[in-house]
C-alpha cells in the first residue's frame, strides 16, 4: 500500500470535514469548524493520508518543540479512519507516519488514543500498531462511562439524593441559554484548586451555536437559580459530561443527582454510552477517589484512555 501524508491547510477543509462524517469516530470535535476556534493558541498540524490520491484517514495535531501532538486542544484524537482500515494497513500507515516526522524534523509524536466508545464497532488495531512501533504509555486516565444498554443501577447515595431532590421543587432545563451563570459557578468551582475554565465565556457560546445538535447546556434550578449543571457533548454513540457544575446549595439539596438520573434516563434509547469523563490528574498518577467513585454510584465502570510517546 502506497502511502502519502499531507499537512492539512485550509484549502483541504471541506475534503477533511467530510471524510470526518464518514469515518468510524465521527466526533464534532474533529470537524475543522470546532478545532479552528483556538487556532490562534496552537500551531496546527494536522495530517491527511493519502493511499494513491484517495483520503483514507486524518490525524488532528499540532506541533510544539519538534514534538507532534495528538491535538492539545481536543479532549482525544490520533488516528481518524474508516472500518475499511485493517490492522496490517495500520502498520504501513504508522511506517509512512514515521518517514514523514523524520523529513520534517519531528523528533516523536505524542499520541492520544480516541476511546473505544467512539468507535463504531469498538476495534483496536491502533493500540497494536503503538506497540509494534514501540511506543510507550505516558498516561492512563481512568473514563467513567455508562453502558446503556445494560440494566442500570444507582447506588444508595444516588438513590437518597434523587429522592431528596424530588421532594424540592426542583426544575430541570434543556438546552439553557443562560451561559454566564453557568460560567461564574465554573469559575467559582475551579478557583477551589487553583484553576481556571479551559473555554472563555465566549468560547462556551460560540461552540455551542457552531454545533446546536451536539452540544447542550442541561440545568437544574431551585428556585430560579442554578443550582447543578452540566455541558455535554452528544455523539452517534455516546453523551459526554465535559463540565459538571454544582453550587453550594446545589451540593446540599443534591441536585445533582436528579440532574444527572435525567440525563441517564432520557439517554438510554438514544445512545450507547454516557461519558463521566476522567477522575485524574498528573498523567493519571493522582486519583481522584471522591470524584470517580461518585460517579460510581451511578453505575458507571472505568475505560482507560492513553496516550503514547512514540520516538522517532
Amino acid at each position: 500500500m502506497s502511502i502519502t501524508i499531507k499537512k492539512y491547510e485550509e484549502s483541504y477543509k471541506n475534503q477533511w470535514n467530510d471524510f470526518i462524517i464518514n469515518s468510524k469516530t465521527n466526533h464534532f470535535m474533529f470537524n475543522r469548524n470546532y478545532m479552528d476556534y483556538h487556532s490562534h493558541r496552537f500551531e496546527d498540524h494536522s495530517l491527511m493520508i493519502f493511499k494513491k490520491n484517495k483520503l483514507i484517514a486524518c490525524m488532528p495535531a499540532n506541533l510544539e518543540n519538534n514534538i507532534l501532538y495528538s491535538h492539545k486542544g481536543l479532549s482525544f484524537g490520533g488516528i481518524i479512519s474508516t472500518n475499511k482500515i485493517k490492522i496490517q494497513d495500520f502498520l504501513v500507515i504508522f511506517d509512512a507516519l514515521k518517514e514523514y516526522c523524520k523529513t520534517n524534523n519531528i523528533k516523536k509524536v505524542i499520541y492520544k488514543q480516541t476511546p473505544a466508545i467512539y468507535d463504531s464497532n469498538r476495534s483496536d488495531e491502533i493500540a497494536y500498531a503503538l506497540f509494534y512501533n514501540n511506543a510507550t504509555i505516558l498516561k492512563c486516565e481512568p473514563n467513567s462511562i455508562i453502558d446503556l444498554q445494560e440494566k442500570i443501577s444507582y447506588s444508595r447515595p444516588i438513590v437518597y439524593g434523587i429522592n431528596k431532590s424530588k421532594k424540592l421543587d426542583i426544575t430541570i432545563k434543556r438546552n439553557d441559554n443562560n451561559y454566564q451563570e453557568f460560567y461564574e459557578n465554573l469559575k467559582i468551582n475551579l478557583s477551589k484548586f487553583n484553576k481556571t475554565p479551559v473555554h472563555t465565556l465566549d468560547e462556551f457560546i460560540l461552540l455551542a451555536n457552531r454545533f446546536p445538535q451536539n452540544i447542550e447546556l442541561i440545568s437544574a434550578y431551585y428556585e430560579n437559580t442554578m443550582t447543578s449543571s452540566t455541558w455535554i457533548f452528544k455523539t452517534n454513540q455516546v453523551i459526554h459530561t465535559q463540565n459538571i457544575v454544582s453550587t453550594p446549595h446545589g451540593r446540599k439539596i443534591v441536585s445533582g443527582a436528579l440532574l444527572f438520573d435525567h440525563i441517564i434516563q432520557d439517554s438510554k434509547d438514544k445512545f450507547k454510552f454516557f461519558s463521566f469523563g476522567i477522575s485524574s490528574e498528573d498523567n493519571g498518577r493522582y486519583l481522584n477517589i471522591p470524584l470517580i467513585s461518585n460517579k460510581g454510584y451511578y453505575g458507571s465502570r472505568i475505560q482507560n484512555i492513553y496516550t503514547y510517546e512514540l520516538i522517532i
